[in-house]
């Protein structure tokens, strides 16, 4: 007790400004841990949503690849109705047959036309 009775001017004036110094780096550390944490949340949320519409596109495209090759039968096939079925079955078979060796992913083709 007596040595705080004993500081001089000079003493307490740097006490203070000390104690003033740390309160304020206190404080701003603080804020800038809470705004950090803002940020990062937000980069977050960004870069799963580009993640997530990339792998989503991808996924997309490997369904739309198939049924395209599905869809250009289909439309193929529609315009060979005016040919005899005997010469329709035969081109339809050819058609398969073809898809079949060219794309490997495929272990059948099965239709109800």
């Amino acid at each position: 007790m007596r040595m705080q009775q004993r500081m001089t001017l000079q003493q307490k004036i740097l006490l203070i400004i000390i104690g003033i110094s740390a309160t304020i780096f206190i404080l701003s550390i603080g804020y800038i841990g809470l705004h950090s944490r803002g940020l990062a949340v937000s980069n977050a949320t960004q870069h799963m949503s580009t993640t997530a519409e990339m792998h989503a596109s991808q996924i997309h495209w490997l369904l739309e690849e198939d049924l395209v090759a599905m869809r250009t039968l289909a439309s193929t096939v529609v315009t060979l109705r005016t040919q005899p079925f005997d010469r329709r079955q035969a081109a339809i078979r050819g058609f398969y047959q073809e898809i079949i060796q060219k794309n490997p992913q495929y272990l059948a083709i099965w239709d109800s036309w």
